[in-house]
């Protein structure tokens, strides 16, 4: 198995079959990944059809300035939080006069709650808690240092107890 940069270099150039094996790389972390964050592995298999989709549009000006699971994961991820906050804006729009107690689902009130972090901390809090990473892989995959790392899933965290506290949700 080649590595990634051989692998982007072949789809640079218009080679269809390395797209197919960047596919059958990465098709299934990045679907459980999706299915974690959306709840449903329909929507999740859509979601990384569409990463895939973006990636070949954009292809030829990846500069491999992380890796490319990590530039894939956080399309990925990106899709699947504007799949979630679409739901919440009709939700909201449907729903706006029942009162923010009826909200039993604690995993899309969570959701709506990641969604509000910044990108640069949603990213490692979502690697450490709900993938499992190390902090040290998660580190390598972003291409960060490991401090920088925890740096970014305290303050996230921090972060995302104040937001569910502003949802009402109770602790």
């Amino acid at each position: 198995m080649e590595n990634d940069a051989l692998l982007i270099n072949r789809l640079q150039k218009n080679d269809h079959n390395a797209f197919r094996e960047l596919a059958d790389r990465y098709t299934e972390r990045l679907r459980m990944a999706a299915g974690k964050i959306l709840g449903d592995h329909t929507q999740a298999a859509d979601v990384v059809q569409e990463t895939f989709l973006a990636f070949f549009r954009t292809a030829g000006s990846f500069r491999g300035q992380s890796g490319i699971f990590t530039y894939l994961y956080r399309i990925t991820v990106n899709k699947a939080i504007d799949i979630i906050r679409k739901k919440n804006r009709e939700k909201k729009f449907y729903f706006l006069p029942q009162a923010r107690e009826e909200h039993t689902d604690v995993s899309i009130v969570v959701r709506e709650a990641l969604g509000r972090l910044p990108d640069n901390q949603r990213l490692p809090l979502i690697m450490a808690e709900i993938d499992r990473l190390s902090y040290e892989k998660i580190a390598a995959e972003l291409a960060l240092p490991v401090n920088t790392v925890r740096t970014r899933i305290f303050r996230a965290r921090k972060k995302l107890y104040n937001i569910l506290l502003q949802m009402g949700v109770t602790l």
